[in-house]
């Protein structure tokens, strides 16, 4: 079983955020959520996730961008990116500077998510 974790949550929708943050909430782990890449950025330093789960297609800054960022300010940082769209995910994967990560396509099931915790940590969660 995974220990408790901090993970921050970067989505545009508010719904969508809800639902995200209620979910992984509700595994154990503490969340920041947030609605815009520019707003996670200024948080990152202070609040040091083990995890960030960010939506790719955010207005502003994208969520590959933040993740770029933010992964040379903390490489020990684990990311899951998010999309409703599986060509998003593959473009952003295609980046040359792409960061190691994660991707779930939307809409996807709370325990899909909540399971990478453990594989990405490198333990594995009971099925």
């Amino acid at each position: 079983m995974v220990s408790s974790l901090k993970v921050m949550v970067v989505e545009d929708d508010e719904t969508v955020l809800e639902e995200l943050r209620d979910t992984i909430e509700s595994a154990g782990h503490t969340v920041l959520a947030l609605t815009t890449a520019e707003s996670a950025l200024s948080s990152f330093l202070d609040w040091s996730p083990d995890f960030v789960v960010t939506d790719i297609n955010l207005p502003g800054l994208g969520g590959g961008d933040f993740a770029r960022f933010a992964a040379k300010a903390n490489g020990r940082v684990s990311f899951i990116l998010i999309s409703g769209s599986s060509s998003s995910i593959e473009v952003e994967g295609a980046r040359p500077d792409a960061v190691h990560l994660t991707a779930l396509v939307k809409p996807f099931k709370p325990r899909d998510l909540v399971s990478l915790f453990g594989e990405v940590d490198g333990e594995a969660e009971p099925t």
